[in-house]
């Protein structure tokens, strides 16, 4: 887990001319990138598929100071705001890589091994937070409740951990399949929900919101990880080892700056207002 937290930012891809540019989005906060506008394998750049978390944020961070063009690396990141956009984009042949959300699950690992192998595993905890306004203290008061989450298979192992925690089943639960954090979020200000699966910078949102805290997945038994198309691996050794080196490289700057060096960018990119001195929870 990384000891200051910083901001999140966005690289854009598809339809945009510069890697620059965040993402564009539709009116629920989803990445409205496209397989037709997606960088075809003919351009010479490597595709990473990330999203919005604090696991990705090293990568932002490289991409922002410019670490990956200092190491020789065309590396462009492909923004997503869902892990399902995120996973499909790892389906795509342009991408060498990026985020995925459920590659440590045995289901899924088994599915990426055939092409991707993990180079480094994620650390981020997931968090289950509850409406402010409703009158439930434990995991065990959300039967017959609203819980947005994903249809993706980490998240839905880990609600199902968390209400089997408190006695609970998947039955005992209606769960509306949100894959936008974001938009998750809202509708938790907006009292449509009435719980939700959130990773750090949401869940300081949400804490700030006065929505409380029931359940959390701690970082060591985080499902995601980045992984690499095992071909591209072989091929560019020097490479990878660069690539892995820009990604530490970036963690030491987000130790030594923190938030403050960073902040302008998250609003601009997500909307968010963080404190700069606010910590990933």
């Amino acid at each position: 887990m990384l000891c200051l937290a910083v901001s999140l930012l966005t690289a854009g891809c598809g339809t945009h001319s510069s890697s620059d540019s965040p993402a564009a989005s539709d009116s629920l906060g989803t990445a409205a990138d496209t397989l037709a506008g997606a960088p075809s394998p003919s351009d010479n750049t490597w595709m990473l598929a990330v999203m919005p978390g604090a696991d990705c944020l090293p990568l932002y961070v490289a991409r922002h100071t410019g670490l990956f063009r200092q190491l020789g690396l065309p590396v462009r990141l492909c923004s997503y705001d869902n892990v399902l956009d995120c996973d499909s984009a790892l389906l795509r042949s342009f991408c060498i890589g990026g985020w995925a959300a459920g590659a440590q699950l045995p289901q899924v690992k088994k599915r990426l091994s055939a092409r991707y192998e993990i180079v480094r595993k994620g650390e981020a905890e997931w968090q289950l937070y509850v409406r402010g306004a409703l009158r439930v203290g434990k995991t065990s008061g959300l039967k017959g409740r609203l819980i947005a989450t994903s249809r993706h298979a980490a998240e839905t192992a880990m609600l199902r951990d968390a209400l089997s925690s408190a006695g609970l089943t998947t039955d005992a639960v209606y769960t509306p399949y949100i894959n936008s954090q974001r938009t998750r979020l809202a509708m938790l200000d907006r009292g449509q929900v009435d719980a939700a699966f959130l990773t750090w910078p949401y869940t300081l949102e949400a804490k700030r919101g006065g929505h409380r805290l029931l359940y959390t997945v701690a970082g060591k038994d985080a499902a995601g990880a980045l992984v690499i198309d095992k071909n591209w691996k072989r091929q560019h050794p020097t490479h990878m080892k660069q690539l892995l080196k820009a990604v530490s490289m970036a963690r030491d700057s987000i130790n030594i700056y923190g938030a403050a060096h960073y902040v302008e960018q998250l609003y601009a990119d997500y909307h968010l207002h963080l404190n700069p001195t606010a910590q990933p929870q």
